[in-house]
């Protein structure tokens, strides 16, 4: 039901269609605007300074946690964490911006192979292009 609504806001004239990662803007907004409302109203009628500000299924992380990025994109974008060996994803969102697809593609695999074996991959009619 979450992403039928994250969908739904994604047509016509929605506000978050003029954010870059609009699909990401309409979740955080779901997830995040009705817990946070709630909680200031709460905080109003009781005083309260513990504000949570959303959904209590939710664990928010930080950008190191769960989505780096590789070295090079993380240098020329002052918002993304650089990745470093053990953590969990790398992402390659905005790498062509910073670069030629061809370096990241190459910088995919180097990553790609650093947790899979070459040989398994080498006879992948997806990957053959890319080696």
């Amino acid at each position: 039901q979450l992403f039928q609504k994250v969908r739904a806001m994604t047509f016509g004239r929605s506000p978050v269609m003029q954010h870059p990662w609009w699909e990401q803007t309409a979740m955080v907004y779901l997830l995040q605007l009705p817990f946070s409302l709630a909680e200031a109203a709460q905080q109003l009628q009781t005083g309260s300074l513990a504000v949570r500000g959303f959904a209590p299924a939710c664990l928010l992380l930080s950008q190191k946690h769960i989505n780096t990025s590789p070295p090079l994109v993380a240098s020329s974008l002052r918002t993304h964490e650089a990745f470093s060996p053990g953590d969990y994803i790398i992402s390659f969102s905005g790498c062509k911006v910073y670069s030629s697809q061809e370096v990241c593609n190459q910088l995919f695999l180097t990553y790609f192979f650093q947790v899979h074996d070459a040989r398994t991959w080498e006879t992948d009619p997806g990957l053959l292009p890319w080696l």
